[in-house]
């Protein structure tokens, strides 16, 4: 490997270059083109793991705050649906 173009956990999309690789093909068999592709498909599945569940979490925390985005709605419903207090209603309100 020349160079090193992300970092781990950096985000990145289709066709980005993630290293920059230098191989002599005089010397690079057979079984060591294969080698090299068992560790390219293996860094690709590992990514596209991590793509899934990093997608899942977000999906998660996205639920989550709906629930409470919904939970605080219905409160301030609650609080709106209060009677006002007035003069004519309140003790507290008449002593000002």
């Amino acid at each position: 490997m020349i160079e090193r173009r992300v970092d781990e956990g950096q985000a990145v999309r289709a066709g980005d270059v993630l290293f920059v690789l230098a191989q002599d093909r005089t010397t690079l068999d057979a079984g060591a083109q294969a080698q090299v592709q068992r560790s390219w498909d293996e860094r690709q599945r590992s990514l596209r793991e991590a793509s899934q569940s990093s997608s899942s979490c977000a999906d998660a925390q996205r639920s989550a705050l709906d629930r409470r985005l919904l939970a605080l709605a219905r409160e301030q419903a609650q609080i709106d649906a209060r009677p006002r207090c007035t003069a004519s209603v309140c003790p507290w309100h008449s002593r000002r």
